[in-house]
């Protein structure tokens, strides 16, 4: 009986695969570091070449010449001779001995000649170490008292964290953040033992709090006063006693203060029928806090406020605007005119512009029943005409619509009979109604 090999052969190569893509991984974990390591001894970077090959050597420790990484790539991996080199260069001396040794048995013939010189620096830069001693341990010749030597201090480690400690001192934190990164370069178990970590992390705050400090300023200088309180918090939190955010914050509330204030009085003016007062508070509300006054839709009290306000100097007589305004014909509407039907006028344009002209059309109606006459007459049939008209415009029914236009028409009529030369306000009346007034002509 036959059997199939095909699920064999897959599992073969979807073996092959995986197995390959393993031996890829851990090739790039030592390959690319110390491919970094070199370049960074060509530009004379050491304390980055170090720390490249301590992470080399940790994930591959054995040097080889002509060591395999992918595919049909291979280099000379020589990890400990160039880390001596480097250590060298930062005049750590007994750690570029240490190195040098265990370079010594791998390297190619051509890099001896190399090596030799570099030990010869060594031996001019210091004493050499008994054989099997190491320079973390205290190991000494039999019978001697005396310690073998200590740890070489690492010079660029310590440059870096003295250029730290400095710049935090002097709140000068961007410039502490790229020294601490250099310390954790140059040396990173030394890094790690004086717990650098943190202060590095504290550096890094207090950047970002100086940043979120700054673009809540600029926010500020756009009257963004809403989003600048919230990165001027976060500053606060992030780096607290920054002087400039503090008193940025007490600019920002004492705008929220002021801003409540003209809200509240400006409510208690439209209630008491301060009209102009009211318009004034809302004005310098929106000046002292334009988020918060949009938040709040005041924009609806100022239209609500400024609608009163054309309604008042329609219906007052002497008003410094009612001249210029021309729903009461030529001039203002004499002083004689009872007091009822300037009301009644006040009353009905109110509701025209709220929509109810079904109420307008009933107040204009009593008003003209009592035997209105002069200009506060003829507005009275004039806006009684307009009321008619806008119904007739919203209603659907051709024959209900053409009804109420003949009725409009008619009030326009007995308008123009009592001032001829009256005519509409545009401010309060739509295009439509006054093309359809102006066709009218006293019978």
């Amino acid at each position: 009986m036959r059997t199939d090999s095909r699920p064999v052969a897959v599992a073969l190569l979807v073996l092959f695969v995986l197995t390959s893509a393993v031996v890829l991984a851990q090739s790039r974990l030592w390959a690319e570091p110390y491919q970094r390591a070199l370049k960074a001894i060509e530009a004379k970077n050491y304390a980055v070449a170090v720390t490249e090959l301590e992470r080399a050597i940790a994930a591959e420790p054995r040097s080889e010449s002509n060591k395999y990484v992918e595919g049909v790539f291979r280099i000379d991996y020589l990890p400990y001779y160039y880390l001596g080199v480097a250590q060298l260069e930062l005049q750590e001396y007994d750690r570029a001995r240490d190195s040098f040794a265990k370079a010594r048995p791998t390297l190619p013939k051509g890099l001896r000649a190399k090596l030799d010189q570099y030990e010869q620096r060594l031996a001019a830069a210091g004493p050499v170490r008994a054989p099997g001693a190491t320079s973390d341990t205290a190991g000494a010749k039999a019978g001697s008292t005396a310690a073998a030597p200590a740890r070489a201090p690492n010079r660029g480690f310590e440059q870096h964290v003295a250029t730290a400690e400095a710049a935090l001192k002097d709140r000068r934190f961007a410039e502490a953040v790229t020294a601490f990164d250099a310390a954790h370069i140059a040396d990173a178990a030394e890094f790690t033992r004086q717990d650098l970590q943190a202060k590095r992390d504290g550096a890094a705050r207090a950047v970002r709090g100086q940043q979120l400090a700054d673009e809540g300023r600029q926010l500020l200088l756009t009257s963004q006063f809403s989003a600048a309180k919230r990165k001027l918090q976060e500053a606060d939190q992030l780096l607290p006693g920054q002087k400039t955010v503090a008193d940025a914050l007490k600019d920002i509330q004492q705008r929220e203060e002021t801003y409540q204030g003209l809200k509240t009085a400006a409510g208690d003016d439209v209630r008491g029928d301060n009209l102009q007062s009211a318009l004034n508070k809302l004005a310098a509300a929106r000046t002292a806090d334009p988020d918060l006054f949009a938040s709040d839709n005041l924009e609806r009290r100022v239209a609500f406020v400024q609608q009163r306000l054309k309604l008042r100097a329609i219906a007052t007589p002497g008003s410094t605007l009612a001249p210029k305004d021309p729903a009461l014909g030529a001039g203002a509407v004499p002083t004689s005119v009872p007091n009822p039907d300037r009301a009644a006028l006040r009353t009905g344009i109110a509701a025209l512009l709220r929509g109810d002209r079904t109420g307008s059309i009933a107040t204009f109606e009593a008003a003209l029943a009592k035997g209105a006459s002069g200009d506060v007459g003829a507005a009275l049939h004039a806006y009684l005409g307009v009321a008619y008209a806008a119904k007739a415009l919203s209603t659907p029914a051709q024959d209900v619509a053409s009804r109420l236009r003949e009725q409009a028409l008619a009030q326009f009529r007995l308008a123009r009979q009592l001032n001829p030369q009256y005519r509409l306000s545009d401010r309060v009346v739509s295009p439509a109604i006054i093309a359809l007034f102006q066709q009218a002509r006293p019978s």
